[in-house]
């Protein structure tokens, strides 16, 4: 299903349950909803991944994933690699993708 057709049979379901007034006894209904990008975002990180948004860098773990896909796809299709590079591109794949679970599982024990 396409986003257009999925948006569009969500904003039907909502307007056809706001008539039959199924959202009417919401716990916050009338208050404003927190639209902030960053919320789930802990709050020691905020300012950093602001830091790096500003100034058009990526962040350090999305920078390492797209490094590993990135070898990874210079592996299925760079035929002249020898031996000897593949093997030493797997283990710089593996590495890097060791170290970045590591810093993902820090990442989400911190939220």
């Amino acid at each position: 299903m396409d986003e257009d057709k999925f948006m569009s049979m969500a904003e039907r379901e909502m307007q056809k349950s706001l008539k039959e007034g199924k959202l009417d006894n919401l716990k916050l209904k009338g208050k404003p909803i927190n639209l902030r990008p960053d919320i789930w975002t802990p709050e020691d990180l905020r300012v950093q991944y602001k830091i790096y948004k500003n100034a058009g860098i990526l962040p350090p773990e999305v920078k390492a994933k797209v490094d590993i896909e990135n070898w990874k796809e210079e592996l299925k299709s760079n035929n002249s690699l020898t031996e000897e590079e593949r093997s030493a591109l797997r283990k710089k794949i593996q590495l890097a993708d060791v170290q970045l679970n590591i810093k993902l599982d820090h990442l989400k024990k911190s939220i």
